[in-house]
């Protein structure tokens, strides 16, 4: 596990489940880590209620609202610790926020394009109307939330 030591401003290496992971190349793997993000928001596919009728433990955007949080959680970690990080990850995590707040604007415009293909009566899966617009206003939120709130 990499460890942030305040007092001497560095990581610090200890016992760690991943031994691959260290000191070295924990800055390599945080930018890998948002580079993944962005590449598995553009990867995202709303449900195809049309073959079938998915259940969800939550909503139909339920893996979005999670990518964005660990997005959020990520950027979280830069910023709290941003004195750690050599300059160039200042641009990398620059160039991806752009680039997530643009995905996000593109995958809610999706989603609403699914929502409004949904028939309210014929598409009502376990957890109710699929194509509620409570289910899009909860993904708006989680955007707005942990995307754009974090990123400003």
């Amino acid at each position: 596990v990499v460890l942030i030591n305040r007092k001497s401003n560095d990581f610090e290496s200890h016992a760690s489940p991943l031994p691959i992971v260290s000191t070295k190349n924990v800055i390599l793997l945080f930018e890998l880590v948002l580079h993944m993000i962005v590449s598995s928001l553009t990867l995202y596919d709303p449900p195809h209620i049309k073959r079938s009728i998915p259940t969800f433990h939550g909503g139909p955007f339920d893996e979005l609202i999670s990518l964005l949080e660990f997005y959020s959680n990520s950027i979280l970690l830069f910023q709290t610790n941003s004195y750690l990080f050599p300059q160039r990850v200042f641009f990398q995590v620059t160039k991806t926020s752009l680039v997530t707040i643009k995905l996000c604007e593109y995958q809610l415009r999706r989603c609403v394009e699914w929502r409004n293909s949904c028939r309210t009566l014929s598409d009502v899966g376990p957890q109710g109307d699929l194509g509620s617009p409570d289910l899009l206003q909860s993904l708006a939120n989680s955007i707005a939330t942990n995307c754009v709130g974090t990123i400003a």
